[in-house]
């Protein structure tokens, strides 16, 4: 039996343990490192140990023969590794032979002590590691690495040195010693060691009085910020690898004052500045405190916004009085201060500035000089300030001073100069003065507004740039020619329109009207084909005569009962417009010219200029490539559009064909779509499209953004698309391996990016957003951010398609051939999109609170399956954001969840990542 006691204090055994046989001889020592000594026998019979790793009943963990020569076990840690290992000590020869990592093989060999000596080991210095030492009679002799120990060793019996309890490591702090105070907010820098020969790590506590807790890890560290005042403990933990654990880590106290609150040691203005209204305020303030400092400057009694930070950005004052400023500065802790003051402005009344010469507008020929100046006056008697800006290519730097006298331009380009004429506080004249000044090169030929443009053009057939000069040139249609080019200045306006005056009141009807208007466009059919040319709302839409007022147009009615505010009707018959109220101090519009700038002719270039209010009717541009603007031609070719604004133009704003290019150009605000397209190579980049089919076009018509058919390799890349009444971007019938990318598309009322009945196209890098919700349709798959109607060879991908009504969808009808060519919905390859569905969804910052529908897949009327299994239609990789539980992709005409999508093979490499939960 082996008798073990927990204590080295007098009682029974703690614990008793049947191990060995007679003869064996007992040795202890912690023979897997686990802190703790446990029981093991040397059996000299069969040279051979049985250690146990636990001081409990069983067969040993350990067992080897050692054949190390005769004598009594030992053990002890030799390296300091926290595990013990055996040995044998010879007594008669005070030979020591030590195991190698308890195992058969030897370690060392080598005499200690004398003949007679009785062995023992320890760890003397408390380093870590076991050394021997032997009792020789009443004197112990103990090795250190630095020498012999010599003790009083009066033991009677056979001497045991051992481990009590687990060797653990003994962590000290060096810095600081204690007894320090802090501010609230501060942080303490601490360094620690610990003695011990193992490997040691070091981590801090500190506890604060409100039960905060600060921890970090390292021999020197910084804890922080304390921001609860009191006393706080600061622990230093030291640990082994193993779990071991300082049992008494050393702790220092440290007292954490409370902080002081915010003092503010100055703000700016200082008392008795001088403001004027259009005076700059800047504020500033100086405080003193524990950061980070909040400032909040508030204006008592002002409608003045409050502003935030230590010197805010200076801001104009717009009215005289009494300024009253509050500032409020909290600090991190929220502690508060609060100061104010006020600054007095007095009255100021801006200054008007005014231009000279030129005294209008010019153009003049390149290397030519205009003179410059102006003049201001304040009504404060203020000194003034003058700068002129000349705003153009290429760059002229501002000129100071009211007359820069003459001024020569030696390079082509259109400016507009402005004269800004500012006081002594800062307040600039509100409408600054300004003109134009065009430059046009050697051989450019000016035509200036109520010059005829045709005539001048006409006499001048050949390759010659013609400039229409500043200011609005009315009623005029305009036929280029071959290398012909037509550029504007700043402002330049080419208008289809003519200005009513002659207004009469009927008091029978209550209403005005103006005679003698015998203007009558094309009119287009009530039906075609694909239904109603017009929505229900405005039947009229097919007339392409349009009337504005002071800018807006109005909606034309059917009949004189149905006018109002905002209406207005054409008695064709009678050569009669008519509206409700009266019009006389306003500026009233009508559209007269049906055809802006057109000719059939090859290689012409529009640049910087507005065109508006041209009368075109439906299908037509008010720039038009097409001579006759029929399907027949014959077209313009190779035309190039730039920097042009069309706009209020009936029709369409621009219509190109063959080897067309539009760029940096807007259209907005058409009666019926903005830009249109058919032939080869054509190619719309960086412009924008929006607010187009005004006049309330039938969407399934041909309205919106802008449709394009019969193209080839047509390129639509780096426009933005958006609030258009019909689809965004429209691709219909034949169109031939289309490019659409780059585009932000966006709240049109449609699908976004809509690609029918046409054969190859690639959309990708699009960013779709918001577009479908006011889809008429509004079932099925329609009204998507972008759609594929039964079209082949499709590639969609690396476009963000979000919040529309519904995602990417395709679908598949019976909608015949082309040139024998099936319209059929093959080879739609969707692949590495990012698409948010969610049918619970208002559309963010979109004017309408219209649920979404939240679709994404394919879709076939009717029943041939195989568009399903093999016609090469597939969703691969494609990244989706949805709510849990909802079923949002569309696959063999029902609503399908995520693992069901998956079960149709369709996005097996795919991700989806849940937003909420649905709710129908």
């Amino acid at each position: 039996f082996l008798h073990l006691r927990q204590s080295n204090s007098q009682g029974f055994s703690d614990i008793r343990i049947f191990y060995g046989i007679p003869d064996d001889e007992p040795v202890c020592g912690d023979w897997d490192g686990d802190g703790i000594d446990s029981i093991g026998i040397y059996r000299p019979s069969e040279h051979r140990f049985y250690l146990r790793n636990s001081n409990t009943q069983g067969f040993a963990d350990l067992d080897f023969e050692f054949r190390g020569g005769m004598g009594t076990p030992v053990a002890g840690d030799w390296n300091g590794d926290g595990v013990d290992t055996v040995g044998l000590y010879d007594g008669t020869r005070g030979l020591v032979t030590l195991s190698s990592g308890n195992t058969p093989v030897v370690a060392s060999v080598f005499s200690f002590g004398e003949p007679g000596d009785t062995v023992i080991a320890g760890d003397w210095n408390d380093d870590g590691a076991d050394t021997f030492g032997v009792i020789r009679g009443t004197r112990a002799f103990l090795s250190t690495p630095s020498g012999i120990m010599e003790r009083e060793a009066n033991i009677q019996g056979n001497p045991v040195a051992a481990r009590i309890s687990p060797r653990v490591p003994n962590g000290i702090i060096t810095s600081p010693a204690g007894g320090v105070s802090l501010t609230r907010g501060d942080s303490l820098r601490v360094s620690g060691t610990a003695y011990s020969s193992r490997p040691v790590s070091l981590s801090w506590r500190a506890l604060g009085p409100s039960g905060s807790e600060l921890r970090h890890s390292g021999q020197t560290v910084t804890l922080g910020p304390m921001d609860d005042a009191g006393i706080w403990t600061i622990i230093l933990d030291a640990s082994y690898d193993n779990g071991v654990t300082d049992p008494t880590p050393a702790t220092i106290h440290v007292n954490v004052e409370s902080a002081p609150e915010p003092e503010v040691q100055w703000v700016l203005p200082a008392p008795a500045t001088d403001f004027r209204v259009g005076g700059l305020l800047d504020l500033e303030a100086q405080v003193l405190g524990v950061g980070p400092l909040t400032y909040l400057w508030s204006f008592p009694g002002s409608t003045l916004a409050p502003l935030t930070g230590r010197n805010p950005a200076p801001f104009a004052l717009t009215s005289a009085g009494v300024l009253d400023i509050a500032l409020t500065v909290t600090d991190r802790f929220g502690q508060q201060t609060a100061t104010s003051f006020n600054v007095v402005v007095a009255p100021n009344a801006a200054p008007d500035g005014a231009i000279h010469t030129p005294s209008g507008s010019v153009v003049v020929p390149r290397g030519s000089s205009v003179t410059f100046s102006g003049s201001g006056a304040d009504p404060d008697g203020d000194t003034l300030g003058f700068r002129w800006v000349f705003a153009g290519s290429p760059a002229i730097p501002d000129v100071i001073g009211p007359d820069p006298g003459a001024f020569q331009f030696v390079a082509g380009g259109s400016y507009t100069v402005t004269l800004h004429v500012t006081d002594q506080s800062g307040l600039s004249d509100p409408t600054p003065p300004s003109v134009s000044v065009t430059i046009i090169e050697p051989g450019e030929i000016l035509i200036s507004p109520g010059q005829d443009i045709q005539n001048i053009i006409d006499a001048n057939p050949g390759p010659n740039t013609f400039i229409l000069g500043p200011g609005v040139h009315r009623g005029q249609s305009v036929r280029l020619y071959d290398y012909q080019t037509l550029a504007g200045t700043n402002g330049t306006v080419l208008s289809g329109a003519r200005i009513l005056t002659a207004w009469q009141y009927d008091a029978g009807n209550n209403a005005w009207f103006a005679d003698g208007q015998t203007q009558q466009g094309r009119v287009t059919a009530e039906w075609v084909a694909s239904g109603p040319v017009c929505r229900d709302t405005n039947p009229r839409c097919r007339y392409p005569e349009d009337l504005f007022i002071d800018g807006e147009i109005q909606r034309h009615v059917t009949w004189i009962g149905d006018l109002g505010e905002g209406t207005w009707w054409f008695d064709y018959g009678a050569d009669r417009i008519w509206v409700k109220n009266d019009p006389r101090s306003r500026l009233v519009e009508t559209s007269v010219v049906g055809q802006g700038i057109f000719g059939g002719a090859d290689h012409v270039t529009i640049r910087n200029l507005i065109i508006e209010k041209f009368a075109t009717p439906t299908q037509v541009g008010a720039i038009d490539s097409r001579l006759y603007a029929t399907m027949d031609g014959p077209d313009g070719t190779n035309w190039t559009i730039e920097n042009v604004e069309a706009r209020f133009n009936h029709g369409t704003g621009i219509f190109l064909t063959d080897g067309g290019h539009i760029r940096n150009s807007y259209a907005h605000h058409n009666g019926q779509q903005g830009f249109s397209a058919r032939g080869h190579d054509v190619v719309i980049e960086d412009s924008e499209l929006s607010h187009n089919n005004t006049v309330g076009y039938h969407w399934d018509f041909e309205s919106g953004g802008g449709k394009y058919y019969r193209t080839y390799d047509m390129v639509f890349r780096n426009n933005y698309v958006h609030h258009n009444y019909g689809s965004g971007v429209w691709f219909d019938i034949a169109n031939f391996n289309a490019l659409i990318e780059g585009n932000t598309v966006e709240y049109n009322d449609f699908d976004g990016i809509f690609y029918e009945v046409s054969y190859g196209a690639v959309i990708r890098n699009n960013v779709v957003t918001g577009n479908g919700f006011l889809d008429a349709r509004g079932v099925w798959l329609w009204g998507a951010g972008i759609l594929v109607a039964s079209s082949s060879d499709v590639e969609i991908y690396a476009n963000e398609v979000r919040d529309n009504w519904n995602g990417i969808t395709a679908v598949e009808q019976q909608r015949g051939t082309w040139e024998g060519n099936p319209r059929e919905v093959t080879n739609l390859w969707v692949h590495d999109n990012l698409v948010t569905m969610d049918a619970r969804l208002i559309t963010h910052n979109y004017e309408y609170d219209i649920p979404a529908n939240g679709y994404t897949g394919l879709g076939v009327d009717y029943g041939d399956t195989s568009f399903y299994t093999s016609r090469g239609n597939r969703f691969t990789s494609n990244d989706y954001e949805m709510p849990s539980g909802a079923s949002l992709f569309h696959w063999r005409s029902i609503p399908r969840d995520w693992p069901t999508w998956h079960i149709y093979g369709q996005d097996l490499e795919g991700t989806i990542t849940y937003v909420g939960e649905y709710t129908s």
